[in-house]
């Protein structure tokens, strides 16, 4: 019964910490407001939830779905200031993986 148990264990560990990977032709078809994703920092977000959320703000979203925004997410857009820490702990719910170089 025991090995069972360990077995189990690991099998859960081993899935739980594996993360989905993406290549930057996977994320670039989620290229629309009905269906955004976006990369900043190597990191692949799934912002589709959040765009109407951020409607108020002067960055046109939709202008980075499909692409890295790394660098307006950054400086927030032009205005050359980071984002603050509630904003980066929001960002960690959109998550869907990590980007890879394309094999191609």
């Amino acid at each position: 019964m025991r090995k069972i148990i360990t077995f189990c264990f690991c099998v859960f560990a081993i899935v739980s910490w594996s993360k989905e990977t993406y290549t930057q032709e996977q994320v670039g078809v989620h290229n629309k407001s009905a269906d955004c994703w976006l990369v900043v920092e190597g990191n692949v977000y799934n912002i589709t939830d959040y765009l109407p959320k951020h409607e108020k703000y002067t960055i046109s979203l939709p202008d980075y779905c499909g692409k890295d925004a790394t660098e307006a997410w950054n400086t927030k857009g032009t205005k050359g200031e980071p984002h603050v820490k509630k904003a980066k702990l929001l960002l960690k719910k959109y998550f869907v993986g990590e980007l890879i170089k394309s094999s191609s």
